[in-house]
């Protein structure tokens, strides 16, 4: 069984899939996005580094799919990241603000497509998310050097471009809005998510394959 988990920065991804990790004893990957060498030049100079750091990503995601297969073999896998959203998210956004030019964003679409060849198929995606006003509370709350030139605005057409994203997804999806609970320390909340996934488990999704998580309940 393989899920991922999707959303923006500050969502909870990471926290969501660790629950299920515990409860379930599914392996866990997490995205290190520093393990990127871009990754801290993109946010000092955008317009400098945002090809580099958009191709490495594309690159770290094709190699991460032969991580993935390698560990269903032994085991499930929950992981708290999507392969696809780098390129369908994150470099669209880039492109709309000319931080990358259209040649650059065709190059990226390229290396995607050859990624979407390649990408093990997920049995659930977790759309993880909130609205934009909590998760800059969030990313200024976790103090991180890198986000500190972060703005709403900036988030808000990340959460907008997400929201368009997920619609198009063919794949079973649980919505989970994270706004109203606190599932990193809330027991009720930590087993309503539970909840939702062993409904999943049992096929209880509606025709369209997609349920909306959203507490309280």
């Amino acid at each position: 069984m393989y899920i991922v988990a999707c959303g923006p920065f500050a969502a909870g991804k990471t926290s969501v899939t660790k629950l299920l990790s515990s409860e379930f004893g599914w392996q866990i990957i997490c995205e290190d996005l520093r393990s990127n060498p871009y990754f801290a030049g993109y946010y000092a100079e955008p317009p400098k580094w945002a090809f580099h750091v958009a191709v490495a990503f594309l690159v770290r995601a094709m190699e991460s799919q032969r991580a993935v297969a390698l560990q269903l073999s032994r085991a499930s896998v929950c992981q708290d990241w999507f392969v696809l959203e780098h390129h369908s998210v994150y470099n669209v956004l880039m492109h709309h603000t000319g931080l990358l030019s259209s040649d650059e964003f065709d190059t990226c679409a390229r290396l995607h497509s050859e990624l979407l060849s390649r990408a093990v198929i997920p049995d659930l995606v977790l759309y993880v998310t909130a609205a934009p006003d909590v998760l800059l509370d969030r990313v200024s709350n976790r103090r991180r050097q890198e986000e500190a030139s972060v703005t709403l605005e900036y988030i808000a057409e990340l959460v907008s471009l997400y929201e368009s994203w997920v619609q198009t997804l063919d794949y079973p999806t649980l919505r989970i809005d994270t706004e109203n609970f606190d599932f990193v320390a809330d027991p009720v909340a930590q087993q309503t998510v539970l909840a939702a996934v062993r409904r999943w488990a049992t096929n209880n999704f509606d025709q369209h394959g997609r349920q909306s998580l959203q507490l309280p309940i």
